[in-house]
């Protein structure tokens, strides 16, 4: 059975999302009107899937660790972390990796110890091990 939309969410296309415990978090996304050329830090919606509501996380205000305003990026979780990667805005594609520690709350920039894949949007990604694998894209 299908539940009746739910108010406070995102509405966007090209987001990404990850299941966190009983948490559905959807990080950023594209909107008809919003302005993608600024650096505006990204949104992120938490949906507790317990009482079925939406609330908006907070964003640190360190623009090196916070993601900006993208859409067509992906999303995957490993050991207590969200990793965001990839995405683009009105400017082009981008291929950098943020983290968010589900726990700890903190936001990193991680250094990358291997070549980069190409910046790119529209591509998925999964985990398998301790690797994060990204698949396809423009």
């Amino acid at each position: 059975m299908w539940t009746v939309r739910l108010e406070g969410g995102p509405r966007r296309v090209n987001l990404a999302v990850v299941a966190v415990d009983d948490k559905i978090c959807s990080f950023g996304g594209h909107c008809t009107g919003e302005d993608y050329t600024n650096r505006t830090p990204i949104d992120v919606h938490t949906l507790d899937t317990v009482p079925l509501r939406w609330t908006p996380l907070q964003t640190e205000s360190n623009r090196d660790v916070v993601p900006f305003k993208r859409y067509g990026h992906t999303i995957v979780f490993y050991a207590d972390c969200v990793y965001l990667w990839g995405g683009r805005d009105d400017n082009g594609p981008y291929s950098t990796l943020y983290s968010f520690g589900t726990y700890t709350k903190m936001r990193t920039r991680p250094k990358v110890f291997s070549e980069v894949p190409w910046p790119r949007d529209g591509h998925s990604a999964c985990v398998i091990g301790k690797r994060m694998f990204v698949f396809g894209g423009l």
